[in-house]
């Protein structure tokens, strides 16, 4: 997962990095390297990136309303 798929997955989640990084259990500063290409995400952040996404689908799934999706590799 690159530094573009993880910040357009963010920003579909509409959520800040701050956010972001608390969902995921990391800091603001990690998100933001992995954002601008400094450092990647480890595999079991991906994971989390990956069930957070996961989680989004689902209830927009049971919220119809709430359509959107995401896509990541």
């Amino acid at each position: 997962m690159d530094k573009d798929e993880i910040r357009a997955i963010r920003k579909s989640l509409k959520f800040t990095q701050e956010r972001f990084a608390q969902k995921l259990g990391v800091s603001y500063a990690t998100v933001n390297r992995w954002e601008n290409g400094v450092s990647v995400a480890s595999s079991l952040a991906i994971q989390s990136i990956k069930r957070l996404v996961e989680e989004r689908q689902k209830r927009n799934e049971e919220n119809p309303t709430n359509t959107g999706s995401i896509r990541y590799s």
